[in-house]
Order: C-alpha cells, then sequence, then structure tokens
C-alpha cells in the first residue's frame, strides 16, 4: 500500500537528484548519527552529510567510509553550525536534527538557531526533542516531522499521549507527529495512520535512530512529510521484524538496517 509512495529514482538521474540530508548530531554519543546516517543511506538518499563536534568527527567517521561527518571546534560550537549552515544549506534536501545530540545549554542554543534559520523539510529526534519544547512555535506550519516516544511527547505537550491528543497537538502545531509505541500513531493533525509492525526486541539502543534515518531519506528524496512518516515507520518496522525472525531478542540496531534493502526489494516493485 504505502510503498506506491516510495521514490524511485529515474534512469538519468546522478549523484545528489535522489536526495542530499544534512543531520546535525553526535557528541555525548558518537553512534546515533552514524545509524541515522547509515540508515539513511540503506533507504536510497545519495548523499547524507554529518555535523558534529571536531573532537569526535574521526570517531562517527570510522563507522562508515560512506559517512562525510564536518566537525565544528567546541569552542565556538552553536556559533560554528549556525555558519555552516549560512553557507551550506542550499546543498542539503532535508534536515535531521537531535541524534547523540546531547542536553547541554550550547545544544539548545543550537537547536533554538537552526529552528529559525532552516526553512526546508526537517526531522526532529532523540535529544533536540527535549530542546525544542519552548521554541514550539518556530516549527509551525514548517514541513516538520517529529518522532517522539510517549514520554518525550509527554514532556513536548504536557498531555498524555493518547490518540486524541497526538492528532490535537499535530494540529494546533500545524506538523507531523510520529509517535513511537508499540502501534505507531502517524498524524498531520487531519490525517492518522496506525502502523503495526515492529515487535518487543525493538526497545534495543539505536532503533529509533534507525527511523529517524530512514524517514529524513524520505524527506530529503522529496517525499511529504506525512508520508515519510509513515512509510519510514513501515519500513524500519518491517525490517525490525524480519530482523526477529532470523535474530530474536538478540537483534541490534545494525541488524535492522541491515534489512531495509530486503524490505525495499519485496515491496518496491
Amino acid at each position: 500500500g504505502e510503498f506506491v509512495y516510495f521514490p524511485r529514482p529515474k534512469k538519468e538521474s546522478h549523484k545528489g537528484e535522489n536526495g542530499r540530508l544534512l543531520i546535525i548530531g553526535g557528541g555525548p554519543y558518537t553512534g546515533a548519527p552514524a545509524l541515522s546516517a547509515i540508515a539513511a543511506y540503506r533507504c536510497g538518499v545519495d548523499l547524507v552529510h554529518i555535523l558534529t563536534r571536531e573532537d569526535v568527527r574521526g570517531v562517527i567517521a570510522s563507522y562508515s567510509p560512506s559517512l562525510i561527518v564536518h566537525g565544528i571546534p567546541s569552542e565556538n560550537y552553536a556559533e560554528g553550525v549556525l555558519t555552516f549552515l549560512q553557507e551550506h544549506s542550499k546543498r542539503f534536501d532535508a534536515l535531521l536534527l537531535g541524534p547523540g545530540m546531547g542536553l547541554g545549554m550550547e545544544e539548545r542554543s543550537i537547536v533554538s538557531a537552526v529552528l529559525d534559520f532552516w526553512e526546508k523539510p526537517i526531522l526532529i529526534d532523540a535529544d533536540a526533542l527535549k530542546l525544542v519544547k519552548g521554541e514550539l512555535g518556530k516549527i509551525e506550519g514548517k514541513p516538520c516531522v517529529l518522532t517522539p516516544h510517549r514520554g518525550e511527547f509527554k514532556l513536548l505537550s504536557d498531555l498524555e499521549a493518547t490518540k486524541e491528543n497526538v492528532v490535537k497537538f499535530a494540529r494546533s502545531h500545524n506538523v507531523v507527529v510520529l509517535l513511537k509505541s508499540a502501534v505507531d500513531i502517524i498524524t498531520d493533525g487531519i490525517r492518522i495512520k496506525f502502523n503495526k509492525t515492529g515487535n518487543p526486541a525493538m526497545s534495543v539502543g539505536g532503533t529509533g535512530d534507525v527511523l529517524a534515518g530512514v524517514a529524513a531519506s524520505l524527506l530529503a528524496r522529496g517525499l511529504e512529510p506525512y508520508r515519510s512518516a509513515v512509510l519510514g515507520a513501515f519500513i524500519t518496522g518491517t525490517a525490525g521484524d524480519m530482523a526477529y525472525d532470523r535474530l530474536s531478542y538478540a537483534l541490534m540496531a545494525e541488524d535492522v538496517v541491515q534489512e531495509i534493502p530486503n524490505v525495499i526489494k519485496k515491496y518496491c516493485r
């Protein structure tokens, strides 16, 4: 069903025409942006760049030769991130903000500055969700996807994570919410979809970073935010189910990433 919306590359396309994604994250957790980036590649985006602190740039780059990692000196991190965006934002089609970012005052400044500046599609995940609460007015009406779990949604909205409240929040802020749960709720405040793929073994660390990378990849490839969230949840959950079939409760986030091509191969005719 949803795979009818999966973007297919044109035969004559060349590098960059099937999406360029920027990820801002990393610091305390170096694996998170790498997992997001590799998952994004597996979902068909052409190029992924990671913007992070200089002192962890080499660690993140070491996870895969496909990763393009830019380091900003820690002493002027927030200012450096904004300068990078001002100089290079035209190169990117979408932004993933948050994986492994941390929750310090500098990160808070980065989230605020990025939301002031960025007008293209954006997916806000992980630590950035915890920092965006006071900045919600800056995302209203923008092509934006938020991917909270139940606890993060309550922190963000001061509401319990019921279907009605998720729809109400998405409608009032004019954003897409992908609520991660046993059954995911995806809504733009008007349309609503329930994703029943996935399994309890996916509570392992890193699977949220995988989902963020997949959905952000689809954003970068031109799919509208609601469809990106719906299809991203389906692809990631189905990949998790395939990994579970092989590995049971011993699966890791990397195993979910490895199954993404098999999901696409199965459904993308």
